[in-house]
């Protein structure tokens, strides 16, 4: 039989207070940096976006986080933005579907691969809807043993 993953060498949890965030944007206001520099033994992390307030329920769209790679002697890299698309795009759950009548949610999205150094943003994702000012987002970098 095999092993289960396991999180072992767990980090400490990091997290960011969000500014308002309209739909079709991203959180380039706020950003967190996740550096696996300062400690290379984390391989993976969890993601949550809690207090996540819209103005009102959407029914479509998503809300991704986004993770940009820093250049050279740890500067940021480029601000994502119509013009400039990023490749590294995580969906959070639960997802928004058209018989949604919430607008309060806290989501989640588990073991994204972290890059030596990078910044991490959200985006508003065509809900239709702006995301609140308040949303908190967090994580906790681990690496999987048996």
């Amino acid at each position: 039989m095999t092993a289960p993953i396991v999180r072992n060498q767990i980090g400490a949890v990091a997290f960011s207070a969000y500014a308002a965030i309209t739909s079709g944007s991203y959180s380039t206001g706020n950003r967190i940096t996740v550096s696996g520099l300062a400690t290379p033994n984390l391989l993976l992390a969890d993601f949550r976006l809690t207090v996540v307030t819209f103005g009102a329920a959407p029914t479509a769209g998503a809300v991704q986080l986004i993770v940009v790679p820093r250049i050279a002697a740890g500067a940021a890299g480029p601000t994502p933005s119509a013009m400039l698309l990023p490749n590294l795009v995580y969906n959070f759950g639960p997802s928004i579907g058209p018989t949604n009548t919430g607008a309060t949610f806290d989501m989640a999205v588990e073991k994204v691969p972290l890059p030596a150094d990078s910044d991490v943003y959200i985006f508003n994702n065509a809900t239709g809807q702006q995301i609140n000012s308040g949303a908190i987002l967090s994580y906790l970098a681990w690496s999987p043993g048996a």
